[in-house]
């Protein structure tokens, strides 16, 4: 049995085509129609107001959660331009590891809730972007915001002043890069808005030190999607699109010296996948991080697309319509 994450997300670079204020304030879109301020405007609106976006409790005779509790249904925000990209886990896996992957957040730390039965989840990366947005806006806009992180219905990612480049990029500057945006949001929501997992989906490239430097600031996981067709190929066909990374050869006791240990024994720089890890092959050092590769790059897969430029065919899901496609558009996925 599978579960299928739809994971609807947003991206653009903090300056690429454009200026960070033109991609921010949305000017000059006919070389990109982006206009970041208003993705945050409308998704806070819509996280707010929405009563199928808020904090779900779904409770069952003992009180506590339903099978829902590793949320299917997230709205990750990165930058702009709404794009869908579909994960697909093993249900065992996903909840075997749901609480150690996603960190369940304490009522005793900080003020935040526990997010173990979210359904809908507003996930922000890009801390320039946001800090621009954020210093425009009122406090009680702020509070509101705020509330909605304490509560884990907004999630803030990445943590970085932007999504940094890997190949070309000194790690003080990855660190510099990581250092300021950690500092804003910390400032804006103390605890309750600490990153737990690196989205680096747009770089040409990835490095292990940024892996290492991640998994040392405590971090839980590393979702990217850019890497070699010849890799990503033998990845899927090896299933080893997830794995532990294990970033570096000398900080502390890493199996496999800076590789990762394959399954009977010894050394081989193709990881072996997650589900088949002995104890033994998951003890490792402080640069050790559990990474996924997405599947389909992070766009739309066909036939998905929801963005205002596309004309996909939309999920109808009434019943007692002579349109509902629900079925259709289930086995269109699978």
């Amino acid at each position: 049995m599978l579960n299928v994450h739809l994971i609807p997300h947003s991206h653009d670079d903090v300056g690429w085509l454009k200026t960070v204020d033109q991609y921010y304030y949305g000017k000059f879109s006919n070389i990109q129609s982006a206009g970041v301020q208003y993705i945050i405007d409308t998704v806070l609106q819509e996280v707010a107001t929405d009563p199928s976006k808020r904090w779900r409790q779904r409770s069952s005779g003992s009180g506590g959660c339903t099978n829902d509790k590793c949320s299917v249904f997230r709205f990750i925000q990165v930058e702009t331009s709404v794009l869908l990209e579909v994960v697909v886990v093993p249900m065992t896996s996903v909840l075997s590891s749901c609480s150690s992957r996603w960190r369940q957040r304490s009522s005793g730390r900080g003020g935040c809730t526990n997010d173990k039965c979210s359904v809908f989840r507003f996930i922000q990366v890009e801390t320039a972007f946001f800090w621009k947005w954020w210093v425009e806006q009122y406090e009680d806009t702020r509070d509101l915001y705020r509330s909605l992180v304490n509560s884990g219905q907004i999630e803030m990612i990445g943590g970085g002043w932007s999504m940094n480049d890997e190949a070309a990029t000194h790690y003080h500057s990855t660190i510099d890069n990581f250092a300021w945006g950690l500092r804003r949001l910390d400032e804006a929501f103390g605890a309750c808005g600490r990153p737990r997992v690196g989205w680096q989906i747009d770089p040409f490239g990835h490095s292990r030190e940024t892996a290492s430097i991640m998994a040392q600031m405590g971090y839980d996981g590393l979702l990217f999607a850019r890497l070699d067709y010849q890799d990503k190929e033998a990845r899927v066909n090896t299933s080893t699109m997830e794995m532990v990374w294990e970033a570096s050869a000398n900080l502390g006791e890493s199996c496999g010296q800076g590789t990762v240990r394959k399954q009977g024994g010894g050394n081989t720089s193709a990881p072996v996948p997650l589900a088949v890890r002995t104890a033994i092959d998951l003890i490792g050092s402080s640069a050790d991080l559990f990474t996924s590769v997405m599947y389909s790059f992070y766009g739309s897969p066909s036939g998905f697309c929801y963005d205002v430029g596309c004309n996909d065919e939309p999920i109808i899901d009434n019943v007692h319509s002579t349109e509902y496609n629900v079925d259709n558009r289930v086995n269109s996925i699978s």
